[in-house]
């Protein structure tokens, strides 16, 4: 178990750094998100005139954290668990996760999930 003080960042939105999902057991925390403005871009390519289209890909974020801009989008207390879009998918992280008190987590570490994905497709 690790332990976690008030205010304290767990998980930053847009870290590349995904290797660890975590389960809360004793305290609370808030999932803040920053939105990008612009999601996607349009290009125009005259010499063929057509319009071109390009969104992020699925489990992709170019948004990284921003505390003024950043939404509360959730509350989470014991049994709550986070961090495993970027465990699954291999992507940055998707929210950032600080803690509203004092907090007990366990973690769950991509080499140990993988593992346990493997003895169950067997």
């Amino acid at each position: 178990a690790e332990y976690v003080t008030e205010g304290q960042v767990i998980i930053t939105q847009g870290d590349c750094d995904c290797d660890t999902f975590y389960v809360i057991e004793v305290g609370h925390a808030r999932v803040m998100k920053s939105v990008s403005a612009q999601r996607r871009s349009v290009t125009h390519d005259s010499a063929n005139e057509r319009m071109t289209e390009s969104r992020p890909a699925f489990g992709t974020s170019s948004v990284t954290y921003d505390e003024s801009t950043a939404k509360c989008v959730a509350k989470i207390g014991p049994g709550s668990g986070f961090g495993e879009l970027a465990l699954l998918y291999a992507c940055p992280r998707s929210a950032t996760v600080v803690a509203d008190t004092p907090m007990k987590i366990w973690t769950l570490h991509a080499s140990a999930f993988k593992a346990i994905k493997r003895s169950v497709a067997t």
